[in-house]
Formats: structure tokens, C-alpha cells, sequence
């Protein structure tokens, strides 16, 4: 994933991740990978009712994202390991909603891949982000 995000650095792809009451400092080389790394597993765990993790380790960054579910809906908490605080404590999302959100971040991240390292379509989890939400 480093490969394809330093690839992606250097074209016009952006990352964003914005919760708890802040816009937060995330670039593509670094932190995207780290979060695509990290997404197969969590989307998983979300769609078997399970508590998932997305860990933002970066330097400075350092915040630990916990998806925990409850009935029909996720609650996500922020754990930070700097003095960042979330003016939020958690934050309560529908859990489908949230899913589609992810597998939507899968398939832009897989499609943007494919355009700058054609060959990454035939490895995984990229093929398969491809393959399964071709439209």
C-alpha cells in the first residue's frame, strides 16, 4: 500500500478524514496507507456485529479509532495518544450507512490505484475491491 500511496502523493488524490468535531491533519503518502492497510479487517468486523479498530499511527497523529456495535447502529470512540482532545466524545453512526461509507473509500481508493499501477488490479485486497463493486 506505501507504493501506491506514494504514487497517489503525486497526482491530484486526496485524503480526508474529518470526526469528532475536527478536520484532521492526514496526508496521502502516509495515512492513507495506514488506514488501507487496516480496512479490509475493519469492514469485516463491522459487518459481523464486532468491535473493529482503526489505528492512526502516525507521528502526531497518534488516535485510535474503536467501532463498537450496538443494535443497528456503530459507536465510534476516539482514543488519542497526543494532547489532541475530540471537543466530541464519540460519535453514532447507522451501521450500514458506515459500511457503504467504507467499502465506498475501497473502491475510490482501489480505482484511483489501478490508474497510476494498472498491475495492482490483480492483487489483494485491490482485485477484489475492484471485482465486486464494478457498476
Amino acid at each position: 500500500m506505501m507504493e501506491i500511496c506514494a504514487l497517489l502523493s503525486e497526482t491530484d488524490c486526496t485524503f480526508q478524514v474529518r470526526g469528532f468535531g475536527a478536520h484532521w491533519p492526514v496526508d496521502v503518502r502516509y495515512d492513507l496507507s495506514t488506514v488501507m492497510e487496516q480496512l479490509p479487517d475493519l469492514i469485516s468486523a463491522i459487518r459481523n456485529g464486532s468491535v473493529g479498530h482503526l489505528d492512526f499511527y502516525g507521528q502526531g497523529l497518534e488516535r485510535v479509532l474503536d467501532f463498537s456495535p450496538v443494535d443497528r447502529r456503530t459507536i465510534i470512540t476516539c482514543v488519542s495518544g497526543t494532547d489532541f482532545e475530540p471537543p466530541l466524545e464519540r460519535e453514532n453512526l447507522d451501521t450500514e450507512s458506515l459500511v457503504a461509507m467504507l467499502v465506498d473509500t475501497a473502491t475510490r481508493f482501489a480505482h484511483a490505484a489501478s490508474q497510476v499501477a494498472p498491475s495492482i488490479t490483480m492483487t489483494e485486497p485491490i482485485g477484489t475491491w475492484i471485482r465486486e463493486n464494478r457498476e
